[in-house]
């Protein structure tokens, strides 16, 4: 009894944790909520019923976080197959547990009928316990005679290195596992599936490791047909993984602010709706009164009581009312009875639509224009602008209908040969210069100050490129002096830092300074105090060049890629992980465009050689 009081205490322990936290008893269907709380199938729709019925989405009484229900309902949710078979196995150990507790052999009842037969046998394959007649029934089966079946004489005698592990019980008949493969409906099925909907010739069914064997060689088969997916992708799943939560995360976010807007636009066209319905009441109801009074006025002077009180109000209203009353004809009479009194909203046909949802990434070109720039940076307007030589500022300004115009900024005059440019997050814009200087421009692209980079950091040498992050931060890169200054964006010098073979394209992403050199062929990352985070030489048979970041982190980089033969040589848009790894290609083909910026997620901006170009994430 000793082991058998230990046998009760763990069960007991596990019984706690098999109870439904709404009914407070064990699990009967439980269904998995998106935040991992499982409860049962009607403590669930009991609860959605509480809340609201027709929201399409039901909140987890444990810790408030909202699902999302699927098309169905309540009753599509997840099973927690793993809870199912706790219970289930429970029960049995239970059952067991009781048998042992009386004289002579435990009593196990069969799991195979309904008529709670003592089972004499156990399935170890079906992981079964059937008594007599279902035991017959099993070895009639073609299928099942290869089955491994122990005679029960004491429960308590079977070697536990016989008995297999939790295998997920059906989500029809949840007593019985799932024991077999219907190759026709691709699921899994117990025994009683596959006498009930599941039996040949419509179905072909198998055991579940000859159905595991047939799929593990499929999936041989296929991982030698994508060795370059495996090779670009599976090695770096958990990065993969990671990047297809953020983004999640920034596609919920879009999809909320996109609601929002239009929500907030609805909001305006109601304000503007219910003002010009109460102007039209107010306007409408002076009317009607004014007529009514000038009823009233002639009603008295046809009464024939009129006195001098009556005399004077007449006079003095004569002009506004009676003149009003005389106006009146048929079809203003007409009007009073209908028009005067009617006021309604006239519905629109048009629909509010947030977008779909975007599930494959493939890119193409929307916009050209012959535009060459040697610098380039982009507003949260989608105004985009440029540099080249000595001609100063260009702006590519975008309208209410996606349309672009070009032209130069006043403050011209001002540049002396730029060589990069940087937009803050607040659309305030950084020009360097070659003779060292910054020239900074508010949102009206008008210029507010300057400071001297060179004079601040001590540096003799040309600043080349220029970069910004989200907390005030400016990065100034010298190529040749392998350095980085750091400064506010009022000028101040914060440090220099060490940049080895920094060249002409710098970005900041996550507290990174990340930056390019072509002819080394090299992507390298520092933290801002110089330290190496990673270095990416793995390039071969391509340069990069220049580099912009995408909301999810990850860097956005042109490579001018040599292949067999000059005349095949070509510039392509490649994706690079946050930590320098090489996802994929975005454009294949991008003409001789040597810099990038970002637009705005699922948008960018590139040019050189004479043309910029905008490409589209479809």
């Amino acid at each position: 009894m000793a082991a058998g009081g230990t046998a009760e205490s763990v069960l007991g322990s596990i019984l706690s944790h098999l109870e439904c936290s709404i009914c407070h008893t064990r699990y009967q269907e439980p269904k998995m909520l998106d935040c991992s709380h499982s409860f049962c199938l009607r403590c669930i729709q009991e609860l959605k019923q509480s809340q609201q019925p027709d929201d399409g989405k039901i909140t987890c009484p444990l810790c408030q976080r909202q699902t999302i229900l699927p098309e169905g309902g309540v009753a599509k949710l997840n099973k927690n197959y793993t809870l199912m078979s706790l219970v289930d196995e429970v029960s049995k150990q239970e059952q067991i547990l009781k048998g042992a507790e009386t004289e002579g052999p435990a009593v196990v009842v069969c799991q195979a009928c309904d008529e709670e037969n003592e089972a004499t046998v156990q399935c170890t394959d079906c992981e079964q316990f059937l008594c007599q007649y279902c035991l017959k029934a099993h070895q009639r089966w073609a299928a099942l005679r290869n089955h491994k079946i122990i005679t029960l004489l004491n429960r308590r005698d079977v070697p536990q290195t016989e008995m297999k592990t939790i295998i997920k019980n059906c989500g029809d008949h949840p007593s019985q596992k799932l024991c077999f493969y219907c190759t026709t409906c691709e699921q899994l099925i117990c025994n009683k599936c596959l006498v009930s909907g599941h039996n040949a010739p419509m179905h072909t069914c198998v055991e579940v490791h000859v159905a595991f064997d047939v799929f593990l060689q499929e999936a041989r088969e296929t991982n030698t047909e994508m060795g370059q997916f495996y090779t670009h992708v599976s090695r770096d799943r958990e990065y993969s993984r990671s990047r297809l939560s953020r983004m999640l995360s920034i596609t919920s976010r879009d999809i909320s602010s996109e609601a929002a807007s239009k929500i907030a636009h609805i909001r305006g066209q109601e304000m503007r709706l219910l003002q010009e319905a109460n102007a039209a009441y107010r306007k409408k109801d002076r009317r009607l009164a004014e007529v009514i009074l000038a009823q009233q006025t002639l009603k008295k002077t046809e009464a024939g009581k009129i006195t001098d009180e009556d005399r004077l109000e007449i006079l003095k209203l004569r002009q506004d009312l009676l003149s009003e009353y005389k106006d009146l004809n048929e079809k203003t009479r007409n009007e009073v009875n209908s028009h005067l009194s009617f006021t309604a909203c006239k519905e629109e046909c048009n629909k509010v639509e947030l977008g779909t949802l975007n599930l494959e990434e493939n890119w193409e070109l929307v916009k050209e224009f012959e535009l060459n720039g040697s610098s380039i940076a982009t507003f949260s307007s989608g105004n985009i602008a440029m540099t080249c030589g000595t001609r100063g500022l260009t702006f590519l300004g975008l309208n209410d209908q996606e349309e672009y115009t070009i032209h130069e900024s006043k403050d011209t005059h001002l540049l002396k040969s730029p060589t990069d440019m940087a937009v803050t997050m607040d659309d305030v814009l950084f020009v360097a210069n070659y003779n060292g200087v910054i020239n900074i421009f508010n949102k009206g692209y008008q210029f507010i100050q300057q400071f001297n980079a060179c004079e601040e950091s001590h540096i003799n040498a040309t600043p080349v490129c220029l970069a910004v992050d989200d907390s005030e931060l400016l990065a100034v890169g010298y190529k040749g002096m392998d350095r980085i200054s750091l400064h506010t964006l009022d000028g101040s010098l914060i440090r220099t830092v060490h940049a080895p073979m920094i060249a002409n394209h710098l970005v900041i992403s996550n507290k990174r300074l990340t930056y390019t050199n072509s002819d080394k062929k090299k992507l390298m990352s520092l933290d801002y105090h110089g330290n190496s985070i990673f270095t990416v030489d793995s390039f071969q048979n391509s340069a990069p060049r220049g580099l912009c970041c995408d909301k999810a982190g990850d860097f956005i980089v042109i490579a001018y890629c040599r292949r067999k033969g000059l005349n095949n040589s070509v510039y392509q848009i490649h994706r690079y992980s946050a930590e320098g790894r090489y996802i994929d290609t975005l454009v294949k083909d991008v003409g001789n465009r040597t810099r990038i910026a970002n637009i705005s997620d699922g948008k960018i901006v590139v040019t050189g050689d004479s043309q910029t170009q905008i490409y589209h994430r479809i």
